[in-house]
Order: structure tokens, then C-alpha cells, then sequence
């Protein structure tokens, strides 16, 4: 994640997550579930740390803590919204929304600034500290 900036890690963490979401909706056997499911594991796992870390950078102490929390409710009200779903609707269509939702954030990110740290260890200066002032 040092090469790239924190909103590329980002980006690139929506392609798990999507992808195993779409080879849920197409799994035709027991194994081609576990692979789906495998991929989408990865791009949830890689999501926590590169969301935390981002969070961090770009936060003022005084809101650092309550990002911090917001992060597993908001990911535990989304399982709720999948169960109610779910109970509702094919097992297939559920899927869908779990594929979709990952692409929010290529639409969205031209609003959320590159990590002020990140930028001044690339020797962008100015670019941090305009980033720094967009995010305080």
C-alpha cells in the first residue's frame, strides 16, 4: 500500500469484493461457492486494514475514535440488511446488492482526499497540506 496511494488501495480492494460477489450469483457447484466466497473473504479482510489505516491519516484525534467504531457497525448493519434480504427474497438475487455496493466507491472517490502522510512521503507537499485542510 506504499506505492500506491490509500485511494488506489481502495479501489483496488472493490475487485474482490465484487467479483466474489458475482461468482456467488453464478455458482453452479459447492466448490465454485467456496472460490466465490474465498475472493470476497480476501477483499473483506484486505477492506479492514486499508480503511483503518485511511481513517487514521485523514481523521483529527478527536474523531479518530468514533470513525473507528462506526467502521464495524456500519459493516455488521450491512450483514443485518443481507439476512433481511435474504429472508425475503432467492438466494441469488442477494447477491446482486453485495456486488454492486463495491462500486460505490470508484463513483465517490473523486470526494475523498489522498492521506495527507502518504502524500508527504512522496514528497508532495503541497498537495498535503491541501488535503490536510480539506479533511479538517
Amino acid at each position: 500500500m506504499t506505492r500506491f496511494g490509500r485511494r488506489a488501495a481502495i479501489l483496488a480492494d472493490c475487485v474482490p469484493l465484487s467479483l466474489g460477489w458475482l461468482l456467488t450469483w453464478q455458482a453452479r457447484s459447492l466448490s465454485h461457492l467456496y472460490t466465490a466466497r474465498a475472493i470476497a473473504g480476501v477483499g473483506i479482510g484486505a477492506g479492514v486494514p486499508i480503511a483503518s489505516i485511511y481513517l487514521r491519516e485523514i481523521s483529527t484525534p478527536q474523531l479518530r475514535g468514533t470513525l473507528t467504531i462506526l467502521m464495524p457497525a456500519a459493516a455488521n448493519t450491512g450483514n443485518l440488511l443481507m439476512y433481511i434480504l435474504g429472508w425475503g427474497l432467492p438466494w441469488r438475487l442477494t447477491t446482486l446488492p453485495g456486488a454492486l455496493i463495491p462500486i460505490l466507491p470508484i463513483l465517490l472517490l473523486a470526494l475523498i482526499p489522498e492521506s495527507p502522510s502518504w502524500l508527504l512521503s512522496r514528497g508532495r507537499r503541497e498537495e498535503a497540506t491541501q488535503s490536510l485542510a480539506r479533511c479538517n
